[in-house]
């Protein structure tokens, strides 16, 4: 120990102003330096200035939880560290996140806690899938998504124990899109291949869908619907929630929606429910007619089939009534024919 030190032990009486290399060593033992911050990869931040020299504290799109995160290139990167994937970041770009422990936002459950932390397994248009949880009251949702209230959202099953609460909207915002048969509120949210189309149940929510041209290029136990269905340019396959409603296939023991009836009109392999008319029932959509199939009155697209004028008879050979050309069954040529043949008869009596 440096008994010149200005903070030695003891004084002998001399003034010091200088400090020696005692004096300092002393004073950074008593107030040591601020040490750089070294959170590791995945470590909980909420700034960058918590990482280790290198990481960036960032939260995943489909998770609003930041950590200290690695940089990657892109989805099919394979660099970040075991247990990581790289994921599109909050905000844009890439880094290396936690896989998720389960579905996130858009992806398929099956109700049996298979969501991530911090999602619910919800039916929203008779699909199951995971929703980022949400506070309508104070809304933050991954990629601006709306925070929709549990109160008249449609959703089947919504969570008793959050009933206050609400999820952000059922867009999936994979960078692959949605899934077939999955929510849409555009084609672009869609995965390839697929096309937003807006239901016939009247809710005025769309899903994605697939084009067919027979029930075979359909998946599962779908049918290809015609284009007439959803006024589209080609046939498309069918989904869960078509089932009972307009132009969508009967249920399993043969029922539809209420003033709806499951006939085969032709326009599908299977049957099909379609509008009940007639009656004191509504009348048909614009573009529809009332058509009786089997021993149901039922609502078809298309026009109505002209009805013949009274007094007036049409015949297949000459296409219509008119005047008489010599053959047929109007006019001189057919009252002629009538007369001979009565004569005929007339003579045939007396020769017996």
């Amino acid at each position: 120990m440096d008994q010149n030190a200005v903070m030695f032990a003891s004084w002998d009486g001399t003034a010091k102003r200088n400090l020696t290399n005692d004096d300092t060593q002393g004073i950074c033992a008593i107030f040591p330096a601020p040490q750089p911050q070294s959170g590791p990869q995945d470590a909980p931040c909420t700034s960058t200035t918590d990482c280790k020299s290198g990481l960036t504290c960032a939260s995943p799109s489909a998770v609003p939880t930041s950590v200290c995160s690695a940089s990657c290139t892109g989805l099919s990167d394979t660099s970040c560290p075991e247990g990581d994937t790289c994921q599109q970041q909050s905000g844009g770009g890439f880094g290396c996140f936690p896989a998720p422990q389960g579905g996130t936002q858009g992806e398929s459950c099956d109700q049996n806690n298979s969501c991530a932390e911090g999602f619910w397994c919800l039916g929203l248009n008779g699909n199951y899938s995971c929703f980022q949880d949400c506070d309508p009251a104070h809304p933050v949702c991954v990629n601006n998504l709306k925070c929709n209230s549990w109160q008249g959202s449609g959703v089947i099953d919504p969570p008793t124990t959050d009933t206050q609460g609400g999820y952000c909207d059922g867009m999936d915002v994979k960078p692959t899109g949605a899934e077939e048969c999955h929510p849409c509120d555009d084609s672009a949210r869609c995965a390839p291949g697929l096309t937003c189309i807006p239901l016939n149940d009247g809710t005025g929510s769309s899903v994605c869908r697939s084009a067919c041209s027979k029930d075979s290029s359909c998946t599962d136990t779908n049918l290809c619907l015609p284009a007439t269905t959803f006024k589209t340019k080609t046939g498309v396959c069918s989904c869960e929630v078509d089932i009972g409603q307009e132009g969508g296939p009967c249920r399993k023991d043969g029922s539809c929606e209420p003033d709806f009836a499951c006939v085969s009109d032709g326009t599908s392999s299977s049957e099909v429910c379609r509008q009940k008319c007639g009656g004191t029932l509504p009348d048909c959509p614009s573009g529809h007619y009332c058509k009786t199939i089997g021993h149901q009155n039922v609502c078809v697209l298309g026009k109505a089939p002209a009805t013949p004028d009274a007094g007036t008879t049409t015949d297949p050979g000459d296409g219509g009534s008119g005047g008489d050309s010599g053959g047929g069954c109007n006019g001189t040529g057919a009252a002629a024919g009538l007369a001979s043949a009565l004569g005929f008869l007339a003579l045939m009596r007396r020769r017996r």
